[in-house]
């Protein structure tokens, strides 16, 4: 564990067969059941604002409550399952050590973390990383070879409060991971029927509730990641306040908003322009965040791009990528993963977007025959 890619990045817990995976967003919780490797019931459910901050569950018995009806509604008691939370629970960081054995490795990354993460014991936390090549970098003879490394470390006792709850509710939580790992998963299968070559770079953007995470994947290695703290929250927000009404029925006029329509009255443009205003900053982050990749791997351009989250599904957005970068977004066709029975028209309801670290919790266990 820890010295290969994305799908290896894991919080082993036990090691039992995969039977379903849950997914617990800022916004939302969504839920699956296998049956026969393939992807049989799933079901969402939506959370109260306020329920998970910047990652963190603040009320835990709306997520309690809201875990048990999806639980019972799929049948997933005394099943073993896969649990992807918000990145924002790991401290995550980017470095070059020696190609050393597997403890002393274990020790170096440990001494860079303290320089992290306020108060780091290694007892108090669990500490994982991945592998991403040999460093251009040659050191010393006596030092050996640099390797780059991604390490990503939790608070053991968030991981304690989350398995707790779900124990309680008789699931067996085999494994818990980062959201984007999840994503990253699903990103290297789609890969494979995309016919996407190993020398291609891919953008992944995900817009959340709280944040969009901006990160970029080549020859099956994770590269580099940012997390910007704009999300459909903001968009929300902003209509709530100009229309003076809930949070509920600003979330639905937000399902209807178009970025950059040229049909508006005088009142429609203040509140549009607050809006454009913020894509525009989410804009320049996706733009900035792929300068820096291409700088830093030194590569041309950005070959491929994902749009995931449910804020993706912004009417307008998509078209602003595929203008800036001269490319379509790529398209997942999610009934790959889903048994005959599922109603196609409740997924497309849902959205691959909104679906997509849920699947990638199960990707591999998934039978594409």
């Amino acid at each position: 564990m820890g010295n290969t890619r994305g799908d290896d990045i894991v919080l082993d817990l036990f090691k039992e067969k995969i039977e379903g995976a849950i997914d617990i967003g800022t916004s939302s919780i969504k839920a699956l059941k296998l049956k026969k490797s393939k992807i049989e019931l799933f079901d969402l459910k939506e959370l109260k604002h306020g329920t998970i901050v910047n990652g963190g569950i603040e009320d835990y018995l709306e997520v309690t409550e809201e875990l048990k009806v999806l639980i019972n509604n799929l049948d997933l008691k005394n099943k073993e399952i896969v649990v992807s939370i918000p990145i924002q629970n790991f401290f995550i960081k980017f470095f070059q050590i020696m190609d050393v054995t597997e403890n002393e490795r274990r020790v170096l990354i440990e001494n860079e973390l303290e320089d992290l993460v306020p108060n780091f014991n290694p007892e108090e936390f669990v500490t994982d990383y991945m592998d991403l090549g040999e460093s251009d970098i040659v050191s010393s003879e006596s030092e050996g070879n640099q390797i780059n490394v991604m390490a990503m470390t939790i608070p053991k006792n968030k991981i304690n409060e989350l398995v707790e709850i779900l124990t309680t509710l008789k699931v067996k939580p085999v494994r818990i991971v980062p959201d984007f790992v999840s994503i990253f998963n699903l990103v290297q299968m789609e890969k494979e029927f995309l016919g996407i070559e190993e020398n291609e770079s891919v953008m992944i953007v995900d817009i959340g509730s709280e944040s969009t995470k901006i990160f970029f994947e080549r020859a099956g290695e994770f590269k580099f990641y940012r997390i910007v703290s704009l999300g459909g929250n903001d968009i929300t927000a902003i209509l709530e306040r100009y229309y003076n009404i809930t949070r509920e029925a600003a979330e639905e006029e937000k399902k209807r908003l178009e970025l950059f329509n040229g049909k508006l009255n005088e009142n429609e443009k203040e509140v549009f322009k607050e809006i454009e205003d913020l894509i525009n900053e989410l804009e320049d982050s996706v733009r900035i965040s792929s300068d820096y990749y291409k700088a830093q791997e030194n590569v041309s351009e950005i070959d491929r791009i994902f749009l995931m989250g449910g804020s993706g599904l912004l009417k307008g957005f998509s078209e602003i990528l595929e203008k800036n970068f001269d490319l379509e977004i790529e398209k997942i066709d999610a009934t790959r993963y889903f048994s005959k029975n599922v109603d196609l028209d409740d997924l497309e309801n849902h959205s691959i977007e909104r679906l997509a670290a849920l699947i990638g919790n199960v990707v591999t266990e998934v039978s594409l025959k």
